[in-house]
């Protein structure tokens, strides 16, 4: 996920400005209601009246309400990223900005546990509608995991995409969790400390 988005945004024009604020402010009536109501009791309709804006104008973003939520996703992902980039800024550790982005969204997961939940029935109706499956979305960002091994944070033994798949299955493990509707327990807490084992055993 996080990988597919670390690019750095060119500068928007006035247009797209516009086109990008009405975007965000549907996503966030998407949020407001998948939490509330939840993901499979919200319709487009709703979606488009929370948000203010004409049926049409909706369609025109976002074909159906599973692409609402993976917009979604993406968005709130982006800003763990930043959370990240902040912190490497700040003490030039990549594996910090690993932890950083990882705690981010475990957070997240703790604060939205029905957008959580959602996220995982988008997927599905995603790999239904195009009939094939989805490709591999990360939570890590690969190039903290590069750089972490360049320097010398990191095993250089073990390949960078092995290394993001053992970091996303402490979170994977709770929307497994959530999409069973296994109790909800303070995860965040209890990621943080398993990022921090994993972090000190794969350490050189």
């Amino acid at each position: 996920m996080i990988e597919q988005l670390s690019k750095k945004n060119q500068p928007l024009n006035r247009r797209e400005r516009q086109v990008q604020d009405r975007r965000n402010t549907i996503l966030s009536a998407a949020l407001q209601l998948f939490e509330s109501k939840g993901y499979l009791e919200t319709s487009m309709e709703e979606i488009a009246e929370t948000a203010d804006v004409a049926r049409g104008t909706l369609y025109n973003h976002f074909e159906s309400k599973a692409e609402v939520l993976l917009a979604l996703t993406d968005s709130v992902a982006m800003q763990w990223l930043a959370k990240g980039h902040k912190e490497l800024a700040l003490s030039h550790s990549a594996s910090n900005a690993i932890r950083e982005v990882l705690s981010a969204a475990a957070e997240w997961f703790d604060k939205h546990p029905a957008s959580a939940k959602a996220f995982c029935f988008a997927m599905r109706e995603h790999i239904a509608k195009q009939n094939t499956a989805m490709p591999p979305r990360s939570l890590t960002p690969i190039d903290f995991v590069k750089k972490a091994q360049e320097d010398g944070e990191l095993t250089p033994e073990l390949a960078p995409e092995l290394l993001i798949h053992i970091f996303d299955s402490i979170l994977k493990q709770h929307l497994i969790a959530v999409l069973n509707e296994t109790k909800h327990t303070q995860f965040a807490k209890e990621a943080r400390r398993e990022i921090d084992v994993l972090l000190k055993k794969l350490a050189p």
